[in-house]
């Protein structure tokens, strides 16, 4: 049986670490699978038979960090040695290090790009940022989850990519639970991710708070999140007397469950390659509204769900209050919402996959 080495940063709660464990998940009866990681963080329910590896633990410490990603490089090359075909989580680092070891054993590396490089902030000096040009370079084949996603891989590369490809994200959709979550006789409002800068949950809250006075309706926001500034946001929510209309829920481990119980979902992002969330809204038959990101792709640009632009508390202040007041819309877009899923098939993701390995190492 073939072998592949995933290599990652750590099993924590986000779409790329669910990304991988669906799609080892799916392919672990076609290859014999190792996932190396170097933090020794894991949220979730792995097949037993995925040799599953962790380094060591997190930590802020600078100099154990360095020491950490040295023994790290070093357990990689000896695992690749029996690997055909490395797939390595994205990040500068786990970039460059792919290249050097493609380059000292001869081995193939795919890259997974779950992130927009070119709205993100890349640190250290030019001369790294080079190196990490070039080992995007060298990679046999960069998968990237959204053409969005893509597109923004190639500008910050500064020149064409002939060696990326995209395939979606395999979906898989949790149980739903009959608990009830939610508000009734409420316009609930839900969002979901980590409370950070690039999720921007304070356009959001902004918003409703211009949103609350103009209308008749009672709503409510649910934030489904780990709350990572938790400050900046709670002290906004008090700062508008919104203290009654939000509820900041902390980490949940079944979102789809607050999902599948509200009545609009929002992503106020200011970066996203191929956001679950919006997905999980669509399969759950949910009006949507959402940033110009890769989301926007999944609503085909509005013919799904609301797509408003990055930033712009105007046009988010607009389609809450349409959607708020407009229960046929509402529903319309809920009516129509499962047509955006067939291009998401996992059938479809997995085949791409299949194919794209088989191509590599047959």
């Amino acid at each position: 049986m073939k072998k592949l080495l995933f290599v990652w940063q750590g099993l924590n709660h986000g779409g790329g670490e669910t990304a991988l464990i669906n799609l080892t998940s799916k392919l672990n009866d076609k290859y014999s699978i190792t996932v190396l990681c170097l933090e020794n963080i894991n949220k979730y329910q792995v097949p037993e038979n995925i040799n599953l590896i962790f380094l060591a633990a997190p930590s802020n410490n600078k100099i154990v960090k360095i020491y950490h990603k040295i023994l790290f490089f070093f357990k990689w090359f000896n695992l690749a040695r029996n690997n055909e075909l490395q797939i390595i989580n994205e990040g500068a680092a786990f970039t460059i290090m792919a290249w050097l070891v493609s380059i000292l054993l001869r081995k193939k590396y795919f890259l997974w790009e779950h992130s927009c490089r070119s709205e993100m902030t890349l640190g250290g000096v030019a001369f790294s940022r080079k190196i990490y040009r070039k080992a995007l370079s060298k990679a046999n084949c960069i998968i990237c989850v959204s053409e969005y996603c893509a597109n923004s891989l190639q500008e910050f590369a500064g020149t064409t990519m002939n060696n990326t490809k995209v395939i979606h994200n395999i979906l898989y959709f949790q149980a739903i639970t009959q608990q009830k979550l939610l508000l009734e006789n409420v316009i609930n409002i839900c969002a979901v991710g980590r409370i950070t800068h690039e999720k921007n949950f304070p356009l959001l809250i902004n918003a409703l708070a211009q949103v609350i006075p103009e209308i008749s309706k009672k709503v409510h926001l649910y934030i489904c999140g780990r709350k990572d500034d938790e400050d900046l946001i709670t002290n906004l929510i008090k700062n508008l007397n919104l203290q009654h209309y939000v509820t900041l829920t902390g980490h949940v481990n079944n979102t789809l469950s607050y999902i599948n119980q509200c009545d609009i979902l929002v992503s106020s992002s200011n970066s996203e390659a191929l956001p679950t969330v919006v997905l999980e809204a669509l399969y759950c038959n949910k009006a949507v509204i959402a940033t110009r990101t890769g989301a926007a792709e999944i609503l085909e640009n509005g013919k799904y769900g609301v797509v408003v632009e990055k930033r712009n508390q105007d046009e988010l202040v607009k389609a809450l209050t349409m959607l708020i007041n407009d229960n046929s819309l509402r529903e319309n877009y809920a009516k129509n919402s499962k047509n955006a899923l067939k291009r998401f098939d996992q059938e479809i993701a997995i085949d791409k996959w299949c194919k794209l390995i088989k191509s590599r190492i047959s």
